[in-house]
């Protein structure tokens, strides 16, 4: 498969009254094209801000060093407006807040329509049915007259992916679409993401801090902790295998009803980002820390066929 987004060393800094927040550290991976890539690691991990930095949209008090590069090309400030919306598109986990109360579901998609194509009103209008087919909202003469507040919030995100794909996307970026509702609702988004990805061949990057959810659906995972990419490798050999006690630590911390014992917490909280501990940034909830883990800092490294970690406990195993 062709590379489709690469991270090369890629670092991302906010400038504050209390400090430089170093969000994130020297990223290198890749998404390539027509896979499903999911982005996992705890709340404040820095997971929305990687795939907010692929389109651009960043605060202005944000520093960055390193590339990004989408189908070989630097990102830039140049750039990147011709692949947000279009090349890109995003559906957040609020489609409430996504969504503008003021205007009808056909009003808004119309107007995405138009942004990316180019084309009349009424062209517009003539697509907006096939599209919310698509999504599998088949009522289509209720929902394209509808406002927000008058769906529930399965349909509104479904109407969210709509406008994702009204563009014709060759990255579908999904940021913890499923996180405010309920299960039975998730397991309809999530098989709806996986039919249209498998029909379309986009590229999906998938946020999420659920591993139910990257069992089901991610061919490749990266695990990220404060900032830092500690693990990535194929789902299975992930699942099967995991390396980095935090990763570890994650799949502990899952429900499992196939064991018999209950999910462990990992001990400690989420290092501070404006002074990080020296060394390896997970060693202070580490069970398995060592010396040099206080001192050096581990390198993100092959250590099996496409299974990556950042560990000193796997020092002789780099190749």
């Amino acid at each position: 498969m062709s590379e489709l987004v690469k991270f090369e060393n890629y670092s991302l800094t906010f400038k504050t009254l209390h400090g430089d927040v170093r969000a994130l550290r020297n990223l290198s991976f890749t998404i390539n094209s027509g896979e499903i890539v999911a982005l996992v690691g705890e709340t404040g991990c820095g997971k929305t801000v990687t795939a907010l930095s692929i389109i651009g949209l960043l605060p202005e008090n944000a520093s960055q060093t390193g590339k990004i590069f989408f189908k070989g090309i630097e990102v830039n400030h140049e750039n990147v407006k011709r692949i947000r919306g279009k090349e890109v598109a995003i559906v957040f986990q609020d489609p409430t807040s996504s969504l503008n109360p003021l205007y009808t579901v056909e009003r808004q998609l119309v107007d995405v329509l138009m942004s990316r194509w180019d084309i009349s009103v009424n062209k517009a209008r003539e697509k907006v049915d096939g599209l919310l087919r698509q999504v599998q909202l088949f009522d289509v003469d209720r929902v394209r007259r509808a406002y927000p507040h008058e769906l529930s919030g399965g349909m509104r995100q479904r109407v969210m992916i709509a406008m994702a794909l009204a563009c014709e996307p060759s990255l579908f970026i999904a940021d913890e679409p499923t996180t405010a509702l309920d299960v039975t609702v998730q397991r309809q988004i999530l098989y709806l993401i996986w039919e249209l990805q498998r029909t379309k061949k986009f590229s999906v990057l998938f946020i999420t801090h659920d591993l139910g959810i990257v069992a089901q659906l991610a061919d490749r995972v990266v695990v990220m902790y404060a900032g830092n990419i500690v693990e990535m490798a194929p789902k299975k050999e992930l699942f099967s295998n995991p390396l980095h006690p935090y990763t570890s630590g994650l799949l502990n911390c899952a429900l499992d009803p196939r064991k018999k014992k209950l999910p462990e917490p990992i001990p400690g909280s989420l290092p501070s980002l404006t002074e990080p501990p020296s060394g390896c940034i997970f060693r202070e909830r580490c069970r398995r820390v060592q010396n040099d883990c206080g001192i050096l800092t581990p390198e993100l490294a092959e250590v099996r066929p496409s299974h990556f970690v950042a560990c000193h406990l796997w020092r002789e195993h780099r190749g």
